[in-house]
C-alpha cells in the first residue's frame, strides 16, 4: 500500500480578496494492496478559510490498488497575501502530504476631481470633472461615483453614477454639470464606493464672481 496527494487551486495563481477559490485535492492509491480507513486532513494557513462548510478530518473509505479520488473545496480569504495550504492523507502507517499556494489580491479605489473652471462668472455653466481608479490588482465592483453640488450651484446633470465594475488599471471620467447662480466661494465634493472598500472623496474649489 502507498499513497499519493495533491492539491491545486483550480482558479488559477491569484483570487480577488472575498472571493471563492475551488482547491482540487487528488487521493491515490499507488499500491497494490487496498488502503483502508483512509483520511483526508487539511491544514490551511491562518486567514484563509473554508467557504462551502467542508469539515476535516474527511474520510474517503476504502481506496483499492490504482484507484483515485478526488474532491474539491471551497476557500476563501478576507486579507491580502500568499497562503500556503497543507494536505495530508493516511492509512494505518501509511501517509503522505503536499502543499499549494494562492495569492490574494485586492483593488483598490482612488478618485480626482477638477472643477472647470475654477473661476466663473454667476449665471455661467460649470463643469465638475472626477476621475475613479482601480489602482489594486484585483477588480472593484458595483462602484459608485455622488457629487454633492453646494448650496449656491445649481445641478443640471443628475447627481450620482454607477460605474460597474473597475478592472485593475482602470479609470473612468465622470462629468457632472451645473450652473452658477450666486457670487462666492464653494467646495464641491465628489465621493466614490466599491464592494469591501472605505469610502473615498475627492474636493476642487469654485470661485464665481458677479
Amino acid at each position: 500500500m502507498n499513497l499519493e496527494v495533491d492539491c491545486s487551486f483550480t482558479c488559477g495563481p491569484t483570487v480577488a480578496i472575498g472571493k471563492p477559490c475551488a482547491k482540487q485535492i487528488t487521493v491515490r492509491n499507488t499500491g497494490d494492496a487496498p488502503a483502508e480507513d483512509v483520511v483526508l486532513e487539511d491544514t490551511p494557513q491562518s486567514g484563509l478559510n473554508v467557504a462551502d462548510g467542508s469539515s476535516f478530518p474527511m474520510n474517503l473509505g476504502t481506496l483499492a490498488p490504482g484507484q483515485t479520488v478526488t474532491r474539491s473545496v471551497n476557500f476563501s480569504a478576507n486579507a491580502p497575501g500568499t497562503y500556503t495550504n497543507t494536505v495530508r492523507v493516511r492509512s494505518g502507517d501509511a501517509s503522505a502530504e503536499s502543499t499549494c499556494s494562492i495569492e490574494v489580491t485586492e483593488g483598490k479605489l482612488e478618485i480626482t476631481k477638477v472643477c472647470d473652471p475654477t473661476k466663473a462668472q454667476a449665471g455661467s455653466a460649470v463643469r465638475f470633472v472626477v476621475a475613479v481608479s482601480n489602482t489594486g490588482r484585483a477588480p472593484l465592483e458595483n462602484v459608485v461615483v455622488v457629487d454633492e453640488f453646494p448650496e449656491g450651484i445649481r445641478a443640471t446633470s443628475q447627481n450620482s453614477a454607477s460605474l460597474g465594475t473597475l478592472m485593475p488599471g482602470d479609470s473612468q471620467d465622470v462629468i457632472f454639470t451645473g450652473v452658477a447662480e450666486a457670487p462666492g466661494t464653494y467646495t464641491n465634493v465628489a465621493r466614490a464606493t466599491a464592494d469591501g472598500q472605505q469610502e473615498v472623496r475627492a474636493q476642487c474649489t469654485l470661485e464665481v464672481v458677479k
